[in-house]
């Protein structure tokens, strides 16, 4: 069997400097699938993802970072980074002003959230005779 052999991986999250912090953190997508870091992850879901959703970043200072545009800025934050939010998101691609964007608070909803923008999507098809 493969082993690892990297140093320090998977990364450790716990930042001491954070613990008053009980949300979200960065680092939560990676251990969710296993890519690391977030910014990969984030990435990952974005261009392999077959249902046209995509995942990004609301900060607790109010920042969003949204993928792929912020993927610089998401790269350079912390794995330990505290997240308020993961936002899913995405249009309709069909010529149609139609959007979807909902925000979650764990990356535990998030396969829950995306279900609900494909469940949305087909929706939209449906109204729009496709």
């Amino acid at each position: 069997m493969f082993e690892d052999t990297r140093p320090d991986y998977p990364p450790e999250f716990d930042d001491p400097t954070i613990d008053e912090w009980e949300g979200a953190l960065l680092g939560d997508i990676s251990k969710l699938i296993g890519i690391y870091p977030a910014a990969d992850a984030l990435r990952a879901i974005d261009k392999y993802g077959d249902d046209g959703a995509t995942v990004s970043v609301a900060l607790p200072n109010g920042e969003y970072l949204y993928v792929p545009d912020d993927l610089g800025k998401i790269r350079q934050l912390s794995e330990d980074e505290p997240v308020a939010a993961w936002i899913i998101h995405g249009i309709a691609w069909d010529g149609t002003d139609w959007e979807y964007s909902e925000e979650v608070a764990s990356a535990e909803e998030i396969d829950g959230a995306r279900q609900r923008f494909s469940d949305a999507l087909d929706e939209h098809h449906m109204m729009e005779g496709e």
